[in-house]
């Protein structure tokens, strides 16, 4: 007996698998993982919706359901990296005494140490004319609103300490924080340059223990040789 289109209709339907169900959450992890890979690799500027879209496998329409815009999409990859750190830095600051500040260094330092990658991202958005940072809503002690937040904290905890007299008063605490982030950025960017003018390998572990050590030299006895004693007259 002929099977009738209804019924071929009918079993096909049975046939089909069952559609999963959308995770909400496990799309906006995708979407960020992906843009995190594109703006690393191509910058703010070079990337597009599309291209994250078509590197997350899902439609654009679906990733602008999440994020209305790139510029969203990129304070939220920043947000994921900047976020850990802050409670990092609030903890060390919290200390209030004299070794808050090492800490609060060697905690940044050993942070960023691990995620070289976000920091070209980073480095990405500064060379460009199209910098997602300038477009954010600016802080009171400048920088937009994701690199303003990691300074929102440092600022008032070393203003704290010097008016304890931990720190000396006759620095500006925005100066320190700059040279700090400064120094740091620039060992983990061209570590390997480095290593090469040092003549050591870059895979030896201890080069950015050396580092690290020096810039705390650095930072709290100075670049100065240390003065002898006087000595005191014979009489």
């Amino acid at each position: 007996m002929p099977v009738t289109k209804k019924r071929s209709s009918a079993k096909a339907e049975r046939a089909l698998p069952a559609r999963k169900p959308r995770d909400p959450q496990r799309t906006r992890e995708n979407i960020l993982a992906a843009a995190e890979r594109m703006f690393i690799d191509r910058g703010f500027a070079g990337t597009s919706l599309r291209d994250i879209a078509g590197s997350a496998g899902i439609a654009q329409g679906l990733l602008c359901h999440h994020f209305p815009s790139k510029r969203e999409l990129w304070r939220a990859v920043v947000e994921r990296h900047t976020a850990p750190y802050l409670e990092l830095q609030q903890r060390d600051l919290a200390r209030a005494d004299g070794d808050a500040l090492r800490a609060a260094v060697s905690s940044y330092f050993h942070y960023w140490q691990s995620r070289t990658d976000v920091l070209r991202m980073w480095t990405w958005a500064d060379l460009e004319r199209d910098d997602p940072f300038d477009a954010q809503t600016k802080t009171p002690d400048g920088g937009g609103a994701e690199r303003g937040a990691m300074y929102a904290n440092a600022v008032p905890a070393l203003r704290a300490l010097q008016g304890s007299g931990v720190l000396r008063a006759d620095v500006e605490p925005m100066h320190v924080v700059a040279m700090i982030a400064a120094s740091v950025t620039f060992w983990l960017q061209r570590r390997d340059e480095i290593c090469a003018a040092l003549g050591r390998a870059p895979s030896d572990s201890g080069v950015d223990d050396d580092f690290l050590a020096s810039l705390l030299v650095v930072l709290f006895e100075g670049i100065g040789a240390p003065r002898a004693p006087r000595k005191g007259k014979n009489r």
